[in-house]
């Protein structure tokens, strides 16, 4: 019997010169695709109107993996490097962030596409004294004031901080392009 590897199985992937998140932002990122992304964003560089591509379709995951795959997103904007995002189908959370993250004007969605923006959460853990209570209310203060500024800075969500509160923000089609979330539709 022949044993897949893991790499193999995971939605999360770097194929001819494309990123693929079209799983959970969760450690897969990180170690399959972040290398790969980081070698390809250096490579266009080099070039003169280097582009890299990422592809969407994930119902989010955790922050952590998200602000890695920001850091490089803005490493290869400030480098000249053209961000291509593709939104095919759903843009959930930690994904709508990243599709808006894109190089304005190079910002797609599909037909169908769906983004869904919101807080997210973020655990409180056990807190086992008031002190921890105070550390744990600023980091999760924290997460939830990066979630709105990274809104604020790629998007133009309006009435961004009352919706973000209804905690399931659903937006669709033309409203996506609408709410700064994308700029054209693929194909178009």
């Amino acid at each position: 019997m022949t044993t897949i590897p893991t790499k193999e199985l995971s939605l999360n992937f770097v194929e001819d010169r494309a990123v693929y998140i079209y799983g959970e932002f969760d450690d897969s990122i990180l170690k399959y695709v972040m290398p790969e992304f980081s070698k390809i964003v250096a490579e266009e560089a080099k070039k003169k109107d280097g582009t890299v591509k990422i592809n969407i379709d994930s119902g989010g995951g955790y922050v952590y993996v998200l602000k890695n795959m920001l850091s490089m997103v803005e490493f290869a904007k400030i480098n000249d490097v053209i961000v291509e995002t593709n939104a095919f189908g759903i843009a959930y959370s930690c994904a709508s962030i990243l599709a808006a993250s894109g190089t304005k004007g190079h910002r797609y969605i599909g037909e169908h596409a769906e983004h869904l923006a919101h807080l997210g959460w973020a655990s409180t853990g056990n807190v086992r004294n008031d002190v921890e209570l105070e550390r744990t209310t600023a980091r999760v203060t924290a997460h939830f004031n990066f979630i709105r500024a990274m809104y604020k800075k790629y998007a133009n969500i309006k009435n961004l901080e009352k919706v973000i509160h209804d905690d399931m923000y659903f937006i669709r089609g033309k409203n996506i392009i609408k709410n700064g979330l994308a700029d054209k539709f693929i194909g178009s």
